[in-house]
């Protein structure tokens, strides 16, 4: 599916440079949670809350059933309300998880990239039923900042508060006016940070597979590439990846550039 990828109508030259590098890897975020195997769920039930309050969904799982996918959801859940639901409270997995290959890549283009929490505004909220509420949300992103002094957020998990994917990546200044309240919040401390930094994440499918194909694919050449076949051809490259780890199979020798 061909999706508008950040919120920037006309990249600078280093903003173009710091999506050549993130892109990538935000598709192969949503894909490996789109098609990775999941408890079903039953329902999303709507919780009543204080009218000053987003709206909240509930989910109710349909027990030790998996599946992936649209299948792992209501008929009548949209794709995009699907994408948000796989992003509930992986803010901080998503920081653990690109920390430290960010900070690989953007020091070769003289850009500083940090862990940034913020009071998110959500739209709307999502919640595991038996779990306590919490409507005030600290909300962890990427805030980085170009060698000429630009000032960008990059929000993996955005879709969780009901804002659409093309979002993901903003103006800081826009980002923080329009999707939080304003309020500073408690900053990671610096063992979080350091923590993130060396990737100290439970090592799971999804993740093996994620760190598999940052390492493996050459992105160079990838935004020279055709928007529709480039998207594509990364979706097939994590299912190949995801099925490979389903079967008991590790990493293998990926065709690692983008030719064309």
């Amino acid at each position: 599916m061909k999706e508008k990828v950040g919120n920037i109508l006309q990249p600078s030259v280093d903003c173009a440079e710091i999506m050549a590098i993130l892109e990538p890897c935000w598709h192969i975020f949503n894909f490996v949670l789109e098609h990775e195997l999941r408890p079903k769920i039953q329902a999303l039930i709507p919780w009543r809350t204080p009218r000053s309050s987003p709206p909240v969904l509930v989910h109710i799982l349909e027990g030790p059933v998996e599946a992936s996918g649209a299948a792992a959801y209501p008929c009548w859940v949209s794709h995009q309300l699907r994408r948000s639901s796989h992003k509930y409270n992986h803010c901080d997995y998503s920081i653990r998880l690109f920390l430290g290959h960010f900070l690989r890549c953007l020091g070769e283009v003289n850009a500083k990239i940090e862990w940034f929490a913020v009071d998110a505004k959500p739209l709307l909220l999502f919640h595991w039923y038996s779990n306590p509420l919490q409507l005030k949300v600290r909300h962890s992103v990427f805030s980085i900042t170009t060698r000429s002094g630009e000032e960008y957020i990059a929000d993996f998990t955005i879709e969780q508060f009901g804002y659409p994917s093309t979002m993901w990546f903003m103006e800081k200044k826009e980002y923080v006016e329009n999707c939080t309240t304003g309020q500073k919040m408690r900053q990671p401390c610096e063992d979080e940070v350091a923590s993130a930094m060396k990737g100290e994440i439970e090592m799971t499918r999804k993740v093996e597979v994620v760190r598999e194909l940052c390492r493996e694919l050459d992105f160079r050449r990838w935004r020279r590439w055709d928007e529709n076949a480039r998207v594509t051809w990364l979706e097939e490259r994590v299912q190949e990846a995801l099925k490979r780890r389903r079967e008991g199979g590790g990493a293998s020798c990926i065709d690692s550039e983008c030719d064309g």
